[in-house]
């Protein structure tokens, strides 16, 4: 699964999205249920992203939101994160195969501002929305036999950036919105395609 060619303008609009969204919920936006709506901007200047594509505008996207909002204040839950391909070495099937990059929601893996990732359905249910430190915003869109309990899998495009840029890691991840139940191609989409003059709202998920 090739990783997500975004030019540096769209990678910029989104970033400013993904600082929007904790901005906002951090403001104490209110909310309805049933999805996110969309508010007033709050920032007047587009965030600058990096010229080249790939994984590392992710890890120069992730130093900019990560020096700019206080994640401390959305609830957290320590879990060891491994990482993932589309690939035969994770899944059992070969780019042939008619399932090859489907997540068990449906929709198909993404590595983007907002990744999938698998996770727990019993802990983070389907469509939760997590960010992980040094690694960004991951939607719950999938599951694994392995993955259970406070276990979460970061789906990366080679084989090669899970190994060298993730590993294995203990990691306090912060919980944004939780799922309910379902994800959808439309909503990865208009995750990952925010535009910066409207911003959406999540509510903060307090965990009991």
């Amino acid at each position: 699964m090739q990783l997500s060619q975004e030019k540096p303008c769209r990678l910029a609009i989104a970033t400013l999205g993904a600082l929007g969204l904790l901005l906002a919920a951090s403001a104490g936006a209110s909310w309805t249920g049933g999805g996110v709506w969309f508010g007033q901007s709050i920032f007047s200047q587009p965030v600058q992203a990096a010229e080249n594509e790939g994984e590392q505008d992710f890890i120069r996207t992730l130093q900019v939101i990560e020096a700019q909002v206080d994640f401390s204040q959305f609830p957290s839950k320590t879990v060891l994160a491994t990482g993932y391909t589309a690939g035969v070495e994770s899944t059992g099937k070969t780019p042939g195969h008619p399932q090859y990059g489907i997540t068990y929601s449906g929709v198909k893996v993404r590595r983007d501002v907002f990744s999938t990732i698998a996770a727990d359905p019993d802990v983070f249910p389907l469509g939760t929305i997590l960010y992980i430190p040094g690694y960004g915003y991951g939607v719950v869109a999938d599951t694994g036999s392995a993955i259970k309990g406070n276990k979460i899998d970061l789906y990366f495009a080679t084989v090669e950036d899970v190994y060298q840029l993730w590993g294995k890691r203990q990691v306090d991840v912060y919980v944004i919105q939780k799922g309910e139940g379902t994800v959808t191609e439309e909503m990865m989409d208009r995750l990952n395609r925010m535009d910066h003059r409207r911003l959406p709202a999540v509510p903060v998920f307090n965990e009991k």
